[in-house]
């Protein structure tokens, strides 16, 4: 069964050293990194680990599921791995993304006004 951590070090993203499978945003530094780019959010079921994980410095965004599809039934499939990937994990972007938009927008203002004065 693969893991998080693992997928993470696949797109050179140091992972922590302890995942949280809390349906919660967790955002850490990467290798290198003086701020908090980096983000996770994991779900456990008891039978597989899902999620979604990133980095805004290196832009990436990616889904995660400790089994392959090909290893479910399909109506087993549709249910979990849909419920789980699609609607939480979107929920969850969305927020990331909205709040990624806001500082973007507040720090162009910034340098705006800052150009101004």
């Amino acid at each position: 069964m693969r893991t998080i951590q693992d997928k993470m070090l696949e797109f050179c993203i140091t992972p922590p050293t302890e995942i949280i499978y809390d349906d919660e945003i967790h955002r850490f530094k990467n290798d290198g990194d003086s701020s908090k780019n980096s983000w996770y959010v994991a779900y456990d079921n008891g039978k597989f680990q899902s999620g979604a994980f990133g980095c805004w410095k290196l832009d990436i965004s990616e889904k995660f599921c400790s089994v392959e599809r090909a290893h479910l039934l399909p109506n087993k499939s549709n249910n979990m791995l849909n419920n789980y990937l699609n609607r939480n994990t979107l929920l969850s972007l969305r927020k990331l993304n909205n709040k990624a938009m806001f500082r973007n927008k507040l720090m162009k203002d910034l340098t705006a006004q800052q150009q101004k004065a």
